[in-house]
């Protein structure tokens, strides 16, 4: 039988659970949710949503996986009794990684494209209006975009390719080091901004 992978460390599977769990939502869209839905007041039910079903869920997964070392169809199956309609539980799991993914390997490309046209400075010098615009002819070029996603979904099949420890574990130690430098530099820029005392009150409004 063949011997299954584990984790490298501790701190590879913290920083793996924290990209799993974090996702590109909380740093793509949260603020312009949190802006355009009642600042604080959304804030507040996201929090009480993570607390009664997101933590419970994650519990969930992580507590299974840790028991069986199954995926989690495989894992429902070996806890539960034949036919329990349990095991559901577990393909809706995999299914709702699966349509997740659909979506959000497209923002991957945006980003991976976004990416390329900061370093090449095509970006600069924009206004607000030129942002919205560029944008705009961005995501209406369905050539481009469609060669910005099959990039990401070739990055993300070379990187599962190498397997656990060498390939996920590594990828998401150095990602989230990068993603925790950038969000650094945001978090000062905002509190460098003049109009900083306008956006807190926005944020908590009620």
């Amino acid at each position: 039988m063949e011997k299954r992978e584990s984790w490298g460390s501790i701190f590879g599977f913290i920083m793996t659970a924290a990209g799993f769990s974090i996702g590109l939502g909380n740093i793509w869209r949260f603020p312009y949710m949190t802006g355009t839905n009642g600042g604080g007041a959304f804030v507040l039910v996201y929090l009480i949503i993570i607390l009664l079903i997101g933590i419970p869920l994650f519990t969930m997964e992580m507590s299974l996986g840790r028991k069986t070392q199954l995926n989690p169809i495989q894992g429902m199956r070996s806890v539960t009794k034949k036919g329990s309609i349990w095991v559901a539980f577990g393909w809706l799991g995999v299914l709702s990684a699966f349509f997740i993914l659909t979506y959000y390997i497209q923002i991957m490309g945006w980003i991976l494209a976004y990416l390329i046209k900061m370093v090449t400075g095509s970006l600069s010098g924009l206004t607000a209006e030129g942002y919205s615009q560029a944008f705009e002819n961005f995501v209406s070029n369905v050539g481009l975009v469609s060669l910005a996603t099959i990039a990401c979904s070739v990055i993300i099949g070379l990187i599962s390719a190498r397997g656990l420890e060498d390939g996920v574990e590594k990828a998401c130690k150095n990602n989230d080091a990068i993603i925790v430098c950038n969000a650094d530099h945001i978090s000062y820029k905002i509190l460098d901004l003049a109009r900083f005392n306008r956006r807190v009150k926005m944020v908590f409004k009620c």
